[in-house]
């Protein structure tokens, strides 16, 4: 996705290379692979249970980030963790387990 306005020629030498310049910028940034990162809303996960959560990735994931939690019946503090000692193939899926809340919490989940 190129950004038009970035393809207008400047009739000054230097401002035509500072404008190359920022344009090769734009281009490089748009291509980063974090911007290839896979939101999965609405994700629920009960209290102290196992949740597979499949990605489409098709490769390990790099990072793996929350949202902030969302408290549909209202729960106590607690934390989500992600579970890497079960056997799972974490090219296709990662386990999520939420712990110390008392009930059902739901999170978005960003996997790049």
């Amino acid at each position: 996705m190129r950004n038009r306005t970035l393809d207008k020629r400047l009739a000054d030498s230097d401002a035509e290379q500072v404008r190359r310049s920022h344009a090769e910028a734009i281009d490089e940034l748009q291509n980063v692979k974090i911007l290839d990162a896979v939101v999965i809303r609405d994700q629920e996960l009960a209290d102290q249970r196992q949740v597979t959560i499949p990605h489409k990735l098709g490769r390990v994931p790099k990072f793996v980030c929350i949202s902030p939690i969302r408290f549909p019946g209202g729960a106590t503090a607690g934390q989500v963790i992600e579970n890497r000692s079960q056997p799972n193939d974490r090219s296709k899926s990662i386990v999520l387990v939420a712990a110390g809340f008392t009930s059902t919490i739901v999170v978005d989940v960003m996997i790049w």
